[in-house]
């Protein structure tokens, strides 16, 4: 299937919205999953992508979105809100819609109705200035959100793992930060955001001694699962801790 697509990313909060225009197949899939990852690094409770203009690739549709929506969650605690006006990409993508994180409609006023209605999920974030103190205010948030949310059993590991994307980011990034800590029920999902766009590596710290000088390897270790977002010039490196529930 021959074709361009064009993809215009709304990106905010509490509802990202990517209108959709062209042909989608596994040759343009690439420009829909960037927008989606530039509407998630602001983290909202739902992104609408809307495909009323869109004609598919069926087996690429499939992939690709059932893709996005697992990346969404992990990588933002945000649901997948589909407009698919074809009966049959709609049939066959309601199928895949097992979860709570993916819903497909008919119309873009259904989705957007949905993905307003969808409920906000339990988050506390913090802008930080990237320096020493960055490292302190973000344990600090984190435990807050243990104790709220009953996590204390897993507190230490955040707390090493938030401590290492903080110090991380201010060693590399060298930009103001948003840490977001959110409840995906059996995740603690920790997300800092920054500046820089450079990808993340593992081991990138200057000095195994000094703080951050592990790099991401306490992360790789600690942590139930962990990647980044690339978006607003700059990136979101994520990180999920399992609890107990």
């Amino acid at each position: 299937m021959d074709g361009e697509l064009t993809c215009l990313a709304e990106c905010g909060r509490p509802v990202g919205v990517v209108r959709v225009r062209g042909v989608l197949s596994p040759v343009t899939a690439p420009a829909l999953r960037s927008a989606v990852h530039e509407c998630l690094v602001d983290q909202p409770n739902a992104v609408v992508v809307d495909l009323s203009a869109t004609r598919t690739d069926l087996d690429a549709a499939l992939g690709l979105l059932s893709t996005l929506a697992q990346a969404a969650v992990a990588s933002a605690g945000s649901s997948l809100v589909l407009c698919a006006p074809s009966p049959l990409l709609g049939d066959r993508l309601g199928e895949t819609a097992t979860t709570r994180h993916l819903s497909v409609h008919t119309n873009l006023s259904d989705a957007l109705d949905h993905a307003h209605r969808t409920a906000p999920v339990r988050r506390l974030r913090r802008r930080l200035a990237a320096g020493p103190a960055a490292s302190d205010a973000a344990r600090e948030l984190v435990c807050r959100a243990c104790l709220q949310w009953g996590m204390l059993d897993i507190v230490d590991r955040a707390c090493a793992i938030v401590t290492e994307l903080v110090a991380n980011a201010v060693l590399h990034a060298s930009t103001d930060l948003v840490l977001s800590v959110t409840d995906l029920r059996q995740y603690l999902h920790i997300a800092v955001q920054d500046g820089s766009p450079t990808p993340p590596r593992l081991g990138g710290g200057s000095s195994p001694d000094g703080p951050g000088g592990s790099g991401l390897l306490v992360v790789d270790a600690l942590a139930a699962g962990w990647g980044f977002v690339p978006g607003h010039g700059g990136k979101t490196v994520w990180a999920t801790v399992r609890t107990s529930v």
